[in-house]
């Protein structure tokens, strides 16, 4: 993968506008001198992981974008992020921790408009012969909002309107012209006086800044709106899905998709349409990355960033402070990585890997494929399972249901919880033929680990060492017993005395012994052809009624062998019993992984 491209001159604009603003918090005022160091340092930390690296290309600056708001609006681009009033713009900025609280929320509005910090895209009056006259803000100069204003429940208002992307800037039209002293330093004058006069030129410059706000955002903004209705049911929806606003037919009058209305989208186009080169439009979606990692402060999920954009966009609505706020930037920068996209066939890079200076090559070992255009529920999982947050932490395959049961009690006895309180599964397997699907199968439910046991028997170990080859399998996580399940963690006496005490509980007495017993089965194991196992073959000899007519079923034996093994781990150390019974061994890593 390429380089990551610098920051455009826009973009450092932005985040120097930002460090001014720092340096003279931190030089006005004098109380608690490290923590404005300590965002400082955040903030110089992006500006230099960006500007140091090859160059993106041709900036841009404001009134790169040949567009406008009448355009937006005639295009029908609000339908899918509609235009928000004042009183819904000053809750959605509550939500994102602006500290705004005005007396009379018009009256500020109007001031940050009149300074240009911040504008509404359009206001909504009346004309005099009472029809709808919409006044599209960028289409001249400051004038008074009562040359707006219409009456309303009893009052004459003005009727501004917003744009949700501007919430990207908001906190920054609010916060930009204070600063923060300290009362002991306000209420003296001699401190007061000693302001110096590099001091008054910083934060004028500060407040110049403030004034140009809303014009260096325009570029972006005007593009967002644009593109909103192509790419905004993209981060409106959950993982693999999008969510679209319908619109009424303008002859069948029935809800239908808006996008079903539009005309084909040319991305080439709408290109030329803004006014925008591939360079600008790379710039402008940089921009917006930075801007959420560390814009107005980091973002505190930076390093869950993966994680909180696989979720669902009313679940990451709920955010709230800095990490909603990012959120806003990650969504817009992800419109623009689409678009690019369409006109490039080229993924730019996601804001997380911005700041990655590895060459990514450890997301395509876990990811299987990187860089990718949208996040998957098996991207999803591995990401899960990298913060060891993985429901489905192992899956157990056995060969049959005597170590399915042996397993399971075993397990929950140790664990002192249910297999399903701790992320482990068990799955029989169906026999030799069945055992790659069964492999497949398993691993559809993306455990962290992927334990099998299972006797030798028939093309088994052939079968194993492929699994091991394609991956599915690892040394560590595979139990092939050499003689079988039995026998690898019984003793032939051990065997001999559950069955017997199976018949005693029926009334029937065995009469097999253990040396009867191993014998028999040793004859029948030099037989060609198929052969049972010790535990199957036992219980067919003690049904017969030379040796007692003890009818057992494997179930039963296998919930004996699980009270076995749990008496020897009450009374001996695991490490001890292991020794003697190898699936002690695996059980006790299996609760050690979860």
């Amino acid at each position: 993968m390429s380089a990551v491209p610098s920051l455009p001159e826009a973009t450092a604009r932005l985040l120097l506008l930002r460090f001014r603003k720092l340096r003279a918090y931190a030089t006005v005022r004098p109380c608690d001198p490290q923590r404005p160091a300590r965002k400082r340092a955040a903030i110089a930390y992006g500006y230099d992981a960006a500007v140091n690296e090859p160059t993106a290309g041709a900036a841009y600056g404001p009134g790169t974008v040949d567009y406008s708001f009448r355009r937006v609006h005639e295009a029908n681009a609000f339908d899918q992020l509609p235009l928000i009033t004042p009183s819904k713009l000053r809750s959605e900025a509550r939500d994102r921790g602006v500290q705004w609280s005005p007396a009379s929320t018009f009256k500020e509005l109007e001031r940050l408009d009149r300074e240009g910090a911040f504008s509404p895209i359009l206001f909504d009056p009346v004309d005099a012969d009472g029809g709808n006259r919409i006044v599209f803000r960028d289409e001249g100069d400051y004038a008074p909002w009562s040359e707006h204003a219409v009456p309303e429940r009893g009052r004459v208002v003005p009727r501004p309107y917003y744009s949700p992307w501007q919430l990207l800037y908001f906190n920054d039209a609010v916060e930009l012209p204070k600063i923060s002293v300290s009362i002991e330093w306000l209420l003296d004058d001699e401190q007061r006086a000693s302001l110096r006069s590099d001091q008054r030129t910083l934060l004028g410059q500060q407040l110049e800044d403030w004034r140009q706000l809303d014009q260096e955002w325009r570029d972006v903004l005007l593009v967002l709106l644009r593109l909103q209705s192509r790419y905004g049911p993209w981060i409106k929806g959950p993982l693999l899905k999008s969510t679209v606003n319908l619109v009424r037919h303008p002859q069948s009058e029935e809800y239908v998709d808006p996008r079903e209305l539009a005309p084909p989208f040319d991305a080439h186009k709408v290109l030329d349409e803004l006014g925008l080169t591939l360079e600008a439009l790379r710039a402008m979606h940089q921009r917006l990355a930075v801007h959420g990692m560390l814009g107005d402060g980091e973002d505190p999920l930076r390093y869950w960033h993966m994680l909180v954009r696989m979720a669902p966009a009313k679940q990451r609505a709920r955010l709230r402070g800095r990490a909603r706020r990012a959120q806003d930037a990650y969504d817009a920068a992800e419109m623009l990585r689409r678009f690019y996209y369409d006109l490039t066939g080229k993924l730019l890079l996601n804001p997380d890997d911005l700041f990655d200076l590895s060459d990514k090559s450890w997301k395509k070992h876990f990811f299987g494929k990187w860089p990718t255009l949208s996040y998957t529920r098996a991207d999803l999982a591995v990401e899960l399972r990298l913060r060891d947050l993985h429901p489905h932490q192992v899956h157990i395959v056995v060969e049959g249901e005597t170590e399915k049961v042996v397993c399971r009690r075993v397990v929950e006895e140790i664990a002192g919880m249910p297999l399903n309180d701790m992320g482990v599964s068990i799955q029989g397997l169906l026999g030799v033929g069945n055992m790659r699907r069964e492999m497949l199968r398993a691993l559809k439910a993306f455990p962290r680990f992927l334990v099998f046991v299972a006797d030798p028997e028939g093309d088994m170990a052939r079968e194993v060492e492929a699994l091991k080859r394609d991956g599915v399998l690892t040394d560590e996580a595979t139990y092939l017993w050499e003689t079988s399940f039995e026998e690898a963690n019984l003793s032939d006496e051990e065997l001999v005395a559950m069955i017997a005490a199976i018949g005693a509980d029926r009334g029937a007495t065995l009469t097999l012994d253990v040396h009867r017993l191993r014998t028999l089965y040793n004859q029948h194991r030099a037989r060609p052809g198929k052969t049972k196992g010790l535990a199957t073959y036992a219980l067919g000899l003690a049904r017969r009624e030379q040796y007692g007519s003890v009818v057992a079923s494997k179930t039963q034996l296998a919930e004996r062998m699980a009270d076995l093994i749990l008496d020897d781990l009450r009374r001996r150390d695991a490490e001890v019993v292991s020794a003697d019974r190898p699936i002690v061994e695996m059980l006790v890593s299996v609760i050690r992984a979860t």
